[in-house]
């Protein structure tokens, strides 16, 4: 089955940092030109997109009806197609380092650099079994 994600709560997580959907909004497009920049085609990162979405309420605190954000295509789950576990690692290091850089939301970025690469390593863990790994 999907990888089991092992940290805390994304709600408890992020609770006390004040992110909004502005926030939100920034952190998904600095993903979405981290993708572009690593080569995913258009419809690949539409679907990254689509399927981190529900995510959105977890990160501000609201409720929200349970939805599974992976799809099965071809007999591939979102992370078979996105190009395994050092696809996502490569993505999220890009983002992350363009979130550092982004003045609209570094300041929820800027940490220790050990914090950093824990944060980044759980994200990489989260985003795995968000996309279906095993």
């Amino acid at each position: 089955g999907p990888k089991q994600y092992k940290g805390q709560e994304i709600a408890t997580i992020h609770k006390s940092l004040g992110i909004n959907d502005y926030h939100f909004d920034c952190f998904m497009g600095d993903l979405n030109r981290a993708m572009m920049g690593a080569g995913h085609p258009e419809s690949l990162i539409d679907e990254v997109l689509v399927a981190l979405e529900p995510v959105r309420a977890d990160v501000l605190g609201h409720s929200r009806d349970a939805m599974d954000g992976v799809v099965m295509k071809d007999g591939q789950c979102l992370l078979d197609r996105f190009g395994g576990d050092q696809n996502v690692e490569a993505v999220v290091e890009n983002m992350f380092d363009r979130c550092v850089e982004d003045p609209r939301v570094r300041f929820h970025f800027e940490r220790a650099k050990a914090k950093q690469r824990q944060i980044r390593r759980k994200f990489c863990n989260y985003l795995t079994g968000c996309f279906g790994g095993q």
